[in-house]
């Protein structure tokens, strides 16, 4: 998960207040479980939130306390947990990408 990690870290320091229209990101993970796909609300209306300049931090927090809970729970997921693009098109450049560059 080393880019998930370094993906979450150039959102953290990104310098300029466009985060929304540059990283293109809401509070969702889609999560593939044998075969299935799921999107998961990291927080209430994560769908409908943006990932801001100001939520930055918050989009980090709940991203790494659901994976801990989730390796608490003894749950094994493949592939691993990605961050969902807000907008249709879009993907992550490589599966298990936290945040990335639209």
């Amino acid at each position: 998960m080393p880019d998930v990690g370094r993906s979450m870290q150039q959102l953290l320091d990104y310098p300029e207040d466009n985060v929304e229209e540059t990283f293109c990101l809401n509070f969702t993970i889609t999560v593939e479980n044998f075969g299935a796909t799921e999107v998961k609300e990291l927080v209430l209306n994560g769908a409908d939130t943006a990932v801001n300049k100001q939520n930055r931090k918050l989009l980090e927090d709940v991203f790494y306390q659901n994976k801990q809970l989730n390796q608490e729970k003894g749950r094994h997921r493949i592939p691993q947990n990605r961050i969902q693009y807000r907008r249709e098109a879009k993907r992550i450049p490589s599966a298990g990408t936290a945040a990335g560059i639209c």
